[in-house]
Formats: structure tokens, C-alpha cells, sequence
């Protein structure tokens, strides 16, 4: 059985578009946990209404607000996986939806054919507000990957560092499944973290899977949210406050990691976030603190160039 675990918080409409859609899937043996995250008492009722005209096997929970506040969203997937029953797990936003209905079907085949592999996830279109902006999500990984064999259904067998290297972007937790052993092993999302937990999720997941593998196939459509809107964490960080928080997670990432490419995938992008945050100190006129997140950065990977702006920096301070 697979479950799919979706999170939601006052948002009864996409809700809806995002159930109908993971129902139409042909696969049989599917669960659908939504997990209510402290919606208002209107958007509560308006959810149950939704569940009911989509299927009314849908398991519905509700959260309860804490202080006021709701739990966040790592919590509400963890309270859906627990509350679950699958062996495959898989995730979908409430205000995104799945595209072709086989993907679960294949999906638990490949699953059951090939033990070794504790990771799957295929390809996903990004849309903003109704329009496609993007029909590939990952462009350099597919290109990477475009002479490996595929079998019948369309799978890649793919080794980590093809997973993290060849990629400007992660796989999307809409587009992708994972076993629950394995997501039991890691001990699932890191409710702490209220920003960018999908790759916390992914790489701590690449770190402890035996095998992946790619799906070409176009699974999902991620509905990029509006950014100069409020009301997501997006919009209400600022450009310094999510590098400090990139920076965070990373480096976190390569300490507590222990596959050699995980590590240094982590290092590398612990690095890169380490330059922007000399950027933007440098673009605020603070040398100091700019310097010092420049040999931060270096320290995480060197290279000759940044050794160079570091330097440049060390000047300005005289």
C-alpha cells in the first residue's frame, strides 16, 4: 500500500484540486492522509465538505492550534506518516496537484522489482498563477542523465552523486516517494526547521538510501507561490534572514551526514550560501562581517577566486 501524505492549512479550494487529483491515480491500494494543520473553524468545515464529495475514505485529522499557532508543516507530514498504514510514502502540497494517472502504478512495481532501491521520484512542472513557467524542473539533471538506460516503463537507475551533483534543483516532495523504512530510519522531517526542510528531508534520505531512481515521467505540477505576497515564509524572509538560514540547515547537513557525497554535497552548498552572505554584508557596507562569512566560506571549499575576493575584503578593512 502507498500513502500520501497531505498537509494543508486554510485552504479548502486548492485542497480539493489536489485530492481529486492524487484519486484519480489507477493504483487500488492507495491511502490518503490529509493532516489539518490549525486551519480556521471555517476552512475546517469547508475541508470536511471537500473530503467528503472527493472520497469519503480519505482519513481527515485535525491539529489544534498551539499558543495560536499552528504546528507547522514538518509536524503535520510526521503526524500523517504515523497515522499512516503504507510501505511506500509520498507527499503533496495542498495547493499542488498530480498530473498522470500510472505514476503510483509503475511506481510500486519498480518498488517491488528492485529492493535495493529505497528512493523514486520523477519529473515536475511549475506553474504561477495558472501559467506554466517551467515544463522541466531539473534541466541540467536530465541532461546529465539523458544517454542512461531506461527500462520499459521509463526508470533510471542513478547513483547518489547523479542524484546531488548533476542537479541545480532537488526533487520536489510532490514529485517523489520514499520507502517508510527508510523514512523511519531518518526519523522523518525535522520539525524544528520552518525553512527549507524539503532538503533537509532529501539529503539526510540520500544519505541512508541504498539506490534511486528516476521516473521520466511528468508526475506533478508545483504552483510556485507569489512571493510579494504575504502570508508564506518566502515572503516574510528577508534576503539576509533565509541565507542565515540556508547557511544553517547545510551546515548542519555536513556535520550530521555520513555518506562521503552527501558530505560534500552539503559542504558545497554550506559554502555557497557562506558567499552570498558575504554578498549581501558587503552590499549593506558591513566589510567586517562580510570578510569574516567570506573565510567562512572558504574554509568550507576553497577556491582561488573567492581566495582572491577574501583578500579584497581584508584591503577594505584597512
Amino acid at each position: 500500500m502507498i500513502s500520501i501524505i497531505v498537509p494543508t492549512r486554510n485552504r479548502p479550494k486548492e485542497l480539493a484540486v489536489a485530492l481529486a487529483s492524487i484519486r484519480r491515480q489507477s493504483y487500488d491500494l492507495l491511502e490518503i492522509v490529509v493532516v489539518d494543520d490549525a486551519s480556521t473553524e471555517n476552512c475546517k468545515m469547508e475541508n470536511i465538505s471537500v473530503i467528503a464529495d472527493v472520497d469519503k475514505t480519505i482519513r481527515y485529522f485535525e491539529l489544534p492550534p498551539t499558543n495560536g499557532r499552528s504546528h507547522g508543516v514538518g509536524f503535520a507530514r510526521n503526524f500523517g506518516v504515523r497515522n499512516s498504514s503504507g510501505n511506500i510514502i509520498g507527499f503533496c502540497d495542498d495547493d499542488d496537484c498530480w498530473l498522470n494517472s500510472q505514476h503510483l502504478g509503475v511506481a510500486v512495481k519498480y518498488f517491488a522489482d528492485n529492493s535495493d532501491v529505497d528512493v523514486v521520484y520523477g519529473n515536475q512542472i511549475t506553474a504561477f498563477e495558472g501559467k506554466v513557467i517551467s515544463r522541466v524542473w531539473q534541466p541540467a539533471f536530465l541532461e546529465s542523465i539523458k544517454e542512461k538506460l531506461r527500462d520499459v516503463s521509463g526508470f533510471v537507475r542513478l547513483t547518489k552523486r547523479e542524484c546531488l551533483f548533476s542537479c541545480e534543483r532537488f526533487p520536489h516532495l510532490n514529485a517523489s516517494l520514499y520507502r517508510r523504512q527508510l523514512f523511519d530510519q531518518i526519523g522523518g522531517f525535522s520539525e524544528h526547521l520552518t525553512y527549507y526542510q524539503d532538503l533537509d528531508f532529501f539529503l539526510r534520505a540520500m544519505d541512508r538510501a541504498s539506490g534511486a531512481a528516476y521516473l521520466d515521467m511528468d508526475v506533478a505540477i508545483h504552483n510556485r507561490p507569489n512571493r510579494s505576497l504575504s502570508g508564506n515564509l518566502s515572503s516574510d524572509l528577508g534576503s539576509l534572514q533565509r541565507v542565515l538560514w540556508d547557511v544553517d540547515v547545510t551546515r548542519s547537513l555536513a556535520y550530521r551526514c555520513r555518506d562521503p557525497d552527501v558530505i560534500d554535497y552539503a559542504r558545497r552548498l554550506t559554502s555557497t550560501y557562506l558567499r552570498d552572505l558575504a554578498l549581501l554584508y558587503r552590499k549593506d557596507g558591513e566589510i567586517g562581517k562580510a570578510r569574516q562569512a567570506a573565510r567562512s566560506a572558504l574554509a568550507w571549499r576553497f577556491s582561488f577566486g573567492w581566495f582572491a575576493y577574501t583578500c579584497w575584503l581584508g584591503i577594505q578593512l584597512k
